[in-house]
């Protein structure tokens, strides 16, 4: 989006949910309400030097169950060449459900609990990494 909330570009993931899973009732005086709530996809989204990482909240159609639910699972992609780049797993052997990520040039920082950790990012993903200003900063 841009200064002006107008929509610039739409990107896919990887995931296979394309129409919204929302069940809804009627109740006796014919109003309407969901039944369960809606699918959610996603956890968390956060952008970093041309990156987009995606805290999944699906298991994929390949991924082991075990390994899943003792895990974040992130999702890579690139806006600049709109694709998918790759996910790796961050362990939650505590199944935390609160927690925060910080990333910076080499590392990805996770708050989680009472705890902070540090992973450093292998070459596969700091070669996707935009150095540089940002194009859109507003100029007073």
């Amino acid at each position: 989006m841009d200064d002006h909330l107008t929509v610039k570009a739409k990107y896919k993931t990887i995931d296979t949910i394309s129409i919204p899973q929302i069940k809804v009732s009627e109740l006796s005086d014919g109003k309407k309400k969901m039944s369960k709530p809606p699918l959610k996809v996603n956890k968390k989204a956060f952008v970093y030097a041309g990156l987009l990482f995606i805290e999944s909240n699906l298991i994929g159609k390949f991924e082991d169950r075990d390994r899943w639910k003792n895990s974040f699972i992130i999702d890579v992609y690139s806006t600049v060449k709109q694709g998918y780049i790759g996910s790796f797993y961050l362990p939650n052997p505590k199944k935390e459900k609160k927690v925060q990520f910080h990333i910076t040039d080499q590392h990805l920082y996770v708050l989680t609990g009472n705890e902070i950790i540090k992973y450093r990012f292998a070459q596969n993903i700091t070669q996707h990494f935009i150095a540089g200003e940002a194009e859109n900063l507003n100029q007073e």
